[in-house]
């Protein structure tokens, strides 16, 4: 009996090195229930196995970002995150993809505690902190945006054949405070940063960028790009899935907004805001 008893740990992650390739290939075959099915599992028998938490929490937050409707899904992915954390508080993409599903959930209050909590974490390093104090920076500079980045505080006027913005105080009181301290805050924020920042980051000559290259992911890209069909290219996806997962990146999604404009050499004076798009308020047409 007591035999058995201690081989009760080696045989249990067995099974769990088992159920965790059995998900992978599930989740590879976007199998979503079935991969979540079997990473269970592989918890259940192996408690502490970091890798099929990680796998489990992001097989959870992919079925919710299938369907934003199972928030229950995500408020799980969350929490087992969270226990991902809890064993390794330097895992910097779990702490990222936290952070999204809260931000894609309309969560902006638990968003900014997030964020707050990681720069006093004593077992946190340095750059991470660094990090999140500008990803609070960012807030609030989308939030002083807000108010001076629309007319009337924001206005485009021409001074001679030139166009230049000129901004005056909001109207609403309440909507000046609001920007003073949007504004305060982000500076506060950017200053801790600064005040964190390791020294190689704070140089861009001592950064190697040779040594943050992948090759494999850049082979894979260039293969998806130049695939000629949908049928080549699809394996190339789900390969292309399957690393990024077993590697553990991050890969945050950012909406590009492109704009190309067509007119006339004879049209004068259009403006364009931060984001290339064009204002053709104070344009004129030469004869």
């Amino acid at each position: 009996m007591m035999l058995g008893l201690s081989a009760c740990g080696p045989i249990n992650s067995i099974f769990a090195r088992r159920d965790l390739i059995e998900g992978a290939k599930a989740y590879k075959d976007r199998n979503y229930a079935e991969a979540e099915n079997s990473f269970r599992s592989a918890m259940k028998l192996d408690p502490n196995q970091k890798q099929a938490q990680l796998f489990l929490a992001r097989t959870l937050h992919s079925e919710y970002a299938a369907d934003r409707s199972q928030v229950a899904k995500a408020d799980e992915a969350i929490g087992v995150y969270k226990m991902v954390l809890a064993g390794d508080p330097a895992d910097n993409s779990s702490f990222k993809a936290v952070a999204s599903l809260l931000e894609t959930m309309g969560r902006k209050d638990d968003v900014q505690k997030w964020l707050l909590d990681r720069t006093t974490q004593t077992v946190v390093p340095n750059d991470q902190k660094a990090e999140a104090f500008t990803s609070l920076a960012a807030k609030d500079n989308t939030c002083a945006n807000e108010i001076s980045d629309i007319e009337p505080v924001k206005k485009t006027v021409t001074k001679g054949d030139k166009s230049e913005y000129v901004f005056t105080k909001p109207a609403n009181p309440d909507d000046y405070e609001k920007l003073k301290r949007c504004i305060a805050e982000g500076t506060d924020y950017i200053d801790k940063a600064l005040a964190i920042e390791p020294p190689e980051s704070k140089s861009a000559k001592s950064v190697d960028v040779t040594k943050l290259d992948d090759k494999k992911l850049n082979e894979l890209r260039d293969k998806i790009a130049s695939a000629g069909s949908a049928n080549l290219r699809d394996p190339l996806l789900d390969e292309l899935q399957k690393y990024v997962l077993e590697q553990g990146y991050f890969i945050p999604r950012t909406q590009i907004v492109q704009r190309i404009y067509v007119q006339s050499p004879k049209l004068k004076g259009e403006t364009y805001n931060g984001i290339a798009y064009a204002s053709y308020y104070t344009a004129t047409k030469s004869k």
